[in-house]
């Protein structure tokens, strides 16, 4: 970023007059002034005598004086990012599925590690039909800023004829009206009508999926969905990492998803896991290399937490929010 800035690089127009230009002792000068601050305009007395309507007989730019370093403008754009840094950041409830704790403690846990943000997920119809919340899950949901649903995604097809579809969005909206949700999470390759989701009370977000998915994989598919329906997506990482290590998918997954991204699914890979928390992953770096480019898309951690639940969702999300840092 700004360390790798050199002196042709132009960034912005000049107050006077052209662009403003880094120099080689690190300020901004005007892009007039070619290498020879001193002569200034005058390189182009032989020209003309004004330029842009402004009278350039001053061998001086005045539009130069006032000019900035680098480095002020460095901690002008870290001041800023200091407001929105790695933007909401949380967990699954799925990161401490084989914690055997309860909900409560998993909130526990989140919250004493920073969280802001959290998805309550479910894996089966069966698990979020039995899924009740006590006034202690309440007390500590009411604690985060961001929560977000992901729907059951196996062992059901949405809006197919089996009937199954009602009950479950039925219990999704009933969760949805209990707390803020700000979406439900769908796979596509679950759904068979997409018209049926138009129509439920409560936004629809549509996640990329893996490389065992036969459809919702392609920036094509993505593309097609937010065309043709109103619906906001979830750019899950380490899918677009199994299709493309390269992270050139992740790329254009995010340019075809746009200004309708409303959250990431982060999590990295091992050689015994598809889900690991970014911090033991082999693919870590590629990982963080794209949360930089996204600062303020809220995050939620995918990885599965097999160590002692307090300590290691402390270092993943202290991990994810100093190595996703874009003035990192």
């Amino acid at each position: 970023m700004l360390k790798d800035l050199k002196a042709e690089h132009i960034f912005e127009k000049c107050s006077r007059c052209t662009f403003l230009r880094l120099s080689g002792d690190n300020q901004f000068i005007c892009g007039l002034c070619q290498d020879q601050v001193e002569r200034g305009s005058s390189l182009l007395l032989d020209l003309k005598q004004t330029h842009n309507n402004i009278n350039i007989e001053d061998p001086l730019c005045i539009g130069r004086f006032g000019a900035v370093t680098v480095t002020t403008m460095m901690s002008e754009i870290t001041l800023k990012a200091n407001h929105f840094s790695r933007g909401l950041i949380g967990f699954s409830t799925g990161c401490l599925h084989k914690s055997g704790l309860k909900l409560v403690d998993k909130l526990k846990a989140y919250l004493r590690a920073g969280a802001t943000a959290l998805e309550l997920g479910f894996v089966t119809p069966e698990q979020l039909f039995n899924f009740e919340l006590t006034e202690a899950d309440m007390s500590k949901l009411r604690k985060f800023s961001k929560i977000t649903i992901h729907a059951p995604c196996r062992d059901i097809k949405y809006f197919d004829v089996s009937g199954l579809t009602n009950a479950v969005i039925r219990k999704l909206t009933a969760l949805s009206q209990m707390l803020p949700v700000s979406g439900v999470v769908f796979h596509p390759d679950t759904v068979a009508n997409f018209n049926g989701l138009e129509v439920v009370p409560f936004p629809v977000l549509i996640e990329n999926m893996d490389r065992n998915k036969k459809f919702g994989t392609s920036v094509e598919e993505i593309r097609e969905i937010r065309d043709n329906y109103d619906f906001g997506f979830v750019l899950d990482l380490q899918h677009a990492y199994e299709h493309d290590p390269s992270m050139t998918l992740a790329h254009e997954l995010a340019s075809a998803m746009g200004n309708k991204i409303r959250h990431l699914h982060v999590s990295g890979q091992t050689v015994d896991s598809y889900h690991a928390p970014v911090y033991k992953a082999d693919n870590k770096k590629q990982i963080c290399r794209l949360l930089k480019i996204l600062p303020g898309v809220p995050v939620v951690l995918e990885g599965i937490i097999l160590d002692e639940p307090f300590a290691s969702t402390k270092r993943e999300i202290a991990y994810v929010m100093e190595k996703g840092d874009p003035l990192n």
